[in-house]
């Protein structure tokens, strides 16, 4: 009895914690808006950046007015940053010519959008509905499997087709890498061969470059640059994923 008392007292101060998480997030998210619309972009931009770093949270909405406060700051490469986020959460063609063409105008790499990149992004936005449709068709299957009479081919038939759907839904769950990258933020950013300030320096990214993200140790972010791993440190980078 003491057990499920406290399961179930655990559970409400669960779910009150996250109501009233998500009740601060959306009042933050009101205030910014109203200060964006009133043309008070910095302070929008302070109070945005704050809810996408340290709440975790974001709208496709406050990602699209960070890009907007990026680009009348005349900052390009915050611009490319928010914009190619956005383009995450709302992929369009339309958002992709844009990324495109200001990332052509400065000569900066790694805004390419190849299609298994595109089918990627696809891939991640309609998750959930992905993940739903294969739930609904498992279902259809196994009610047809176990509750229609059928012969025993007609069984075994059914049993291997389900078992290959599943097999191959497990698979492309699993196999579609996430979309992380980074965008360097200051000029002449080293690239160097380890997570130590004492490595040797492989290169120097200038800003506004995208590079994919391979993982993350402590200050410093592994990247591949040029089919090889180096590191660059978070200070020196806009970081941060929708996925």
């Amino acid at each position: 009895m003491i057990k499920k008392i406290t399961y179930f007292l655990l559970l409400f101060f669960h779910l009150t914690l996250n109501y009233a998480y998500s009740q601060g997030f959306k009042k933050n998210l009101i205030v910014a808006d109203s200060l964006f619309k009133k043309g008070d972009y910095p302070k929008a931009n302070l109070i945005y950046q704050d809810i996408f770093y340290q709440e975790k949270k974001y709208s496709s909405q406050m990602l699209l007015h960070l890009a907007i406060i990026a680009n009348k700051q005349q900052d390009y490469v915050a611009y490319l940053y928010w914009l190619n986020l956005y383009f995450q959460v709302q992929p369009s063609l339309r958002i992709s010519e844009k990324i495109s063409n200001t990332a052509n105008t400065y000569e900066l790499a790694g805004y390419e959008l190849s299609d298994r990149k595109w089918f990627s992004i696809l891939y991640h936005h309609y998750y959930k509905f992905i993940v739903l449709g294969i739930c609904v068709i498992s279902f259809l299957i196994t009610w047809f499997f176990l509750f229609r009479k059928q012969s025993l081919f007609v069984y075994r038939r059914t049993g291997i087709l389900l078992l290959i759907f599943l097999l191959f839904s497990v698979i492309s769950l699993n196999i579609i890498p996430e979309t992380k990258e980074i965008v360097i933020a200051q000029s002449n950013t080293y690239l160097m061969s380890a997570p130590s300030g004492a490595s040797w320096v492989i290169g120097i990214a200038q800003k506004g470059q995208k590079l994919p993200v391979n993982n993350e140790h402590d200050i410093w972010v592994e990247v591949i640059w040029n089919n090889q791993k180096v590191f660059v440190k978070k200070t020196q980078v806009y970081l941060g994923s929708v996925f």
